[in-house]
């Protein structure tokens, strides 16, 4: 009796956490991408799949403490998630595997680079099991053919060569779901592509109003701050229909220090990130279409500047490796000439070790100065900011940038 107690328990414990799971991680939470939710779902019960079901269509197993197996008629097709990058791929991907799948394992193209480390990532999902390769059009090709292998005769014989004598140990794989996602069905080799049962375009936007500023909301709250309802149509109107770019913004808002964002706060960081957002008549617009104008992210730079004590002038036009600003600093110990080179980037658009150096050249060719800043709207790559390691160079990104806004409000 007190066995039957246990296992009842066990099965109880395990159905909330798989409910819970579902309720965090799959369909459920996801907004917008309506028709793509629902071909998904559509798509997985031609295989008789339902959210959670097991094998016999009861409830999940509770042997071995193991979350629900899924039988082997359950287990949908390999899915191929295809579209620009920001659109939110990886978070469908990840949904599917969270309401029809037992458990995710998750890699990316790049990463695997040789056989050694396709073969580490392809042995590690169990039966029912999703694997997630992001970028799957980055595989490099010399791997290929052992994915492809593994996704037909889930096998692999893998050759010992011990220079006297060869020894063959074969690897089995278990029956995995593949969930890859692309930029491009183009970028994928044919064999490739033959081997998913569902390709999902990523051809449809999201909702500024609605719902990017509740992806925006969301994130909010999960960074452990919270916005005005008019600071997330800010977010969304400046996010040019991507959920990634609102993470990104997001994220330069939680370094402002503030558990409340009102929709002045965004308005700052936007103006010092060269975004220019104006309010018009319906809601939020941006003020013009693309990118944002290099000259306005170099008058906000001044307008900063300004306010901390320099007296600064824009420069004539240069080239890359050219100076945008020079301030003047009339203090003691601190004081001087400073040059600045300001690069208003795209929030992923990160500054390379190249144009660190070609600013570098720059400043060196003018003796009588302090110090070089470098201002970016974005971030550095780890080679940039090695390179500037021990010289006269500041480099500040996105996030320092809103702290020093938050700090010298106008």
């Amino acid at each position: 009796m007190p066995r039957q107690r246990n296992i009842t328990a066990e099965k109880e414990a395990l159905v909330k956490a798989w409910e819970t799971r579902r309720k965090e991680c799959g369909f459920a939470s996801i907004i917008g991408q309506e028709d793509v939710v629902k071909r998904l779902r559509a798509f997985a019960s031609l295989y008789g799949s339902e959210p959670g079901a097991t094998q016999d269509g009861g409830a999940p197993s509770t042997e071995a403490s193991q979350l629900p197996e899924t039988g082997l008629q359950k287990i949908p097709g390999n899915i191929l998630f295809v579209g620009p990058d920001g659109m939110g791929k990886r978070t469908i991907a990840r949904a599917f595997a969270a309401d029809y799948c037992n458990d995710l394992v998750e890699s990316t193209g790049p990463a695997l680079a040789n056989t050694g480390e396709l073969l580490g990532v392809l042995t590690k999902p169990a039966e029912g099991d999703a694997l997630l390769i992001g970028e799957i059009d980055r595989l490099p090709k010399i791997v290929a053919p052992v994915l492809l292998r593994a996704l037909t005769d889930r096998t692999f014989d893998f050759v010992v060569d011990t220079v006297m004598f060869a020894k063959t140990i074969k690897i089995p794989f278990k029956h995995f779901v593949l969930l890859a996602t692309a930029r491009s069905s183009a970028a994928c080799s044919r064999d490739l592509l033959e081997c998913f049962h569902l390709t999902i375009p990523f051809s449809q936007g999201y909702s500024e109003a609605d719902e990017l500023a509740m992806i925006c909301d969301r994130i909010a709250k999960q960074q452990s701050i919270l916005l005005a309802p008019d600071a997330a149509a800010l977010v969304a109107s400046a996010s040019r229909g991507s959920p990634h770019e609102v993470g990104l913004i997001v994220g330069k808002l939680v370094s402002l220090g503030k558990t409340t964002i009102a929709a002045e706060d965004v308005t700052q960081l936007l103006s010092i990130l060269g975004v220019s957002a104006r309010r018009a008549s319906g809601g939020i617009t941006l003020a013009g279409s693309g990118a944002p104008s290099g000259v306005e992210f170099e008058r906000a730079v001044i307008g900063l500047l300004e306010r901390m004590g320099f007296r600064a002038e824009m420069t004539k036009a240069s080239g890359d490796g050219g100076i945008d600003i020079v301030a003047t600093l009339a203090r003691p110990i601190v004081g001087g000439k400073y040059l600045f080179q300001c690069k208003c980037f795209a929030l992923d658009n990160l500054v390379g070790a190249a144009t660190v150096r070609e600013f570098y050249g720059a400043l060196t060719a003018d003796r009588r100065a302090v110090k070089g800043i470098l201002v970016t709207t974005s971030g550095f790559t780890p080679q940039a900011r090695e390179f500037a390691q021990n010289l006269p160079i500041e480099l500040i990104d996105g996030e320092e940038l809103a702290r020093l806004l938050a700090e010298f409000k106008q």
